[in-house]
């Protein structure tokens, strides 16, 4: 299993908030793709200006079909009609998870 988690700072709350509206739809995309068993954006609620990332594949290969696709969806998408919204500091982390087990 690859687990990747991530960390956003944003400017302020509602950069933050905007940024994961704007996710929303690329979180459902993300969550139907085949060896994704999890895919969530989410504020973190003890920092306004942060936010987080979870995502949970099957495999690299799943991974790696889902970089590619998300990376053709981004060059083929039309420029935005509202304010870009990025965050200001990213941080991306890919965990290779050999076993696992459950605590609930």
């Amino acid at each position: 299993m690859i687990v990747v988690t991530g960390a956003f700072e944003f400017e302020d709350e509602a950069a933050r908030q905007g940024w994961i509206e704007q996710a929303h739809e690329g979180m459902r995309i993300s969550r139907s793709e085949d060896g994704c068993t999890e895919y969530t954006i989410a504020p973190d609620p003890l920092h306004p200006t942060r936010a987080v990332l979870v995502e949970e594949w099957r495999n690299q290969a799943a991974l790696d079909a889902h970089l590619a696709a998300q990376g053709e969806r981004r060059s083929q998408a039309p420029a935005p009609s509202g304010p870009t919204l990025a965050p200001t500091k990213t941080s991306i982390v890919v965990h290779t998870i050999s076993e696992q087990k459950r605590l609930a």
